[in-house]
């Protein structure tokens, strides 16, 4: 089956409880079912706001988290992989930023 790909602003990841969890503590490893909510955009948006994007909710489970490096700003590519779609981090939900 080819996988789809996609980029997604407004990101967040939960549990089966819709608990907010941060994705790269090692649940995914431990086989804990992580879903995610975003706006979903063409993987050739590069636009980090939700217009023009398709919200999405309780996507997943999340197979794979990933980093792909730095695209030359100051964040690192992030994505997430499940058994039909790729995905590219745009944005995170603004609750996994540093206060």
């Amino acid at each position: 089956m080819m996988l789809s790909y996609h980029v997604s602003v407004s990101s967040s990841v939960y549990d089966k409880n819709t608990h907010l969890c941060p994705f790269d503590s090692g649940l995914v490893e431990k086989n804990v079912e992580l879903y995610f909510s975003g706006y979903v955009k063409p993987i050739y948006d590069e636009n980090p706001d939700s217009e023009g994007g398709i919200p999405t909710m309780n996507m997943g489970p999340i197979n794979a988290w990933w980093t792909a490096g730095f695209d030359g700003g100051e964040n690192p590519l992030i994505g997430f992989s499940t058994c039909t779609f790729v995905l590219s981090i745009l944005v995170l939900f603004e609750l996994y930023s540093s206060t």
